[in-house]
């Protein structure tokens, strides 16, 4: 059991959520298209099936609560897109619009920024007329929309094998004429059996860790989708079923990495007696 549960930790996927939307600058001319072309953006993100996706309200309120007042102060720039990303969470992606205009055409940038990420897992650059920007630009981001839908799954790696080192046998060398000498019996040594027990409480103090640092990674993704509301309480803003399955997978970690604890706990003290020194 403990063996499956290394297993799964190690190779269980990561999912790049949830998905906010946001203008990331203000250019002279196009104040309120910035704000448009970002809630065009949401809406083409949640036509392609991405669940769950911030509209640019949920996303301006959550950076506000985060401290962050106003998201367009980034003017475009990559590094302060990637900082707002991870304030709304370890895995969250930030879809940054920019936005400007030179005579009759409009020129849209959009990027995508993982807080798990140094560069943009997804980008479109277009420029179209302003006057019919919502149509002609609709086949571009709607690329950029399954583009980014590709990139919401990170794939981890199985760790590779141990590698297994033969022990050298070292020669035995006798004298020719060996002088016979008193049989002595001795016990046979526990230590081996200590050792064992003292890995696995090694490898199960590891995986509590990795489990209890799972948790919190949980903990802190639903901690930001509170919001207060008027009457004092505090609601989740994510979708019941992604609430539901997080606060789920939160249990299972938390169990987990209990359970860990304390098999840690038990092997480490079943090990002790086998290390002092045995009375004759």
């Amino acid at each position: 059991m403990l063996s499956l549960v290394i297993a799964l930790t190690l190779s269980a996927d990561v999912a790049r959520t949830p998905v906010g939307v946001a203008p990331t600058s203000r250019r002279p001319g196009v104040e309120k298209l910035g704000p448009k072309v970002a809630a065009r953006v949401a809406e083409l993100l949640i036509s392609e099936s991405i669940d769950p996706v911030l509209d640019v309200t949920t996303t301006g309120q959550r950076l506000k609560k985060a401290g962050i007042a106003d998201p367009t102060t980034c003017a475009a720039g990559q590094q302060c897109a990637l900082r707002l990303a991870a304030l709304l969470g370890p895995h969250a992606v930030l879809v940054s619009v920019d936005v400007s205009k030179f005579g009759p055409s409009l020129d849209i940038r959009v990027e995508a920024l993982a807080a798990d990420a140094t560069t943009p897992i997804a980008s479109a650059d277009l420029s179209v007329d302003a006057a019919k920007w919502k149509e002609l630009s609709n086949s571009s981001l709607m690329a950029f929309a399954k583009e980014l839908k590709t990139k919401l799954v990170v794939k981890s790696e199985p760790p590779p094998p141990p590698l297994v080192v033969d022990k050298p046998v070292e020669p035995v060398l006798t004298p020719k004429d060996p002088e016979p000498a008193p049989q002595v019996v001795t016990a046979p040594s526990r230590r081996p059996v200590g050792i064992g027990l003292a890995v696995g409480a090694g490898v199960a103090a590891v995986v509590a860790g990795v489990l209890l640092v799972a948790a919190l990674g949980d903990k802190a993704t639903f901690d930001a989708s509170l919001i207060s509301t008027d009457d004092g309480r505090r609601l989740s803003s994510l979708p019941p079923m992604q609430g539901a399955l997080l606060t789920q997978s939160l249990n299972v970690k938390l169990t987990g990495a209990l359970v860990a604890g304390l098999v840690a706990l038990a092997a480490g003290g079943a090990s002790v007696p086998f290390f002092l020194p045995q009375s004759n």
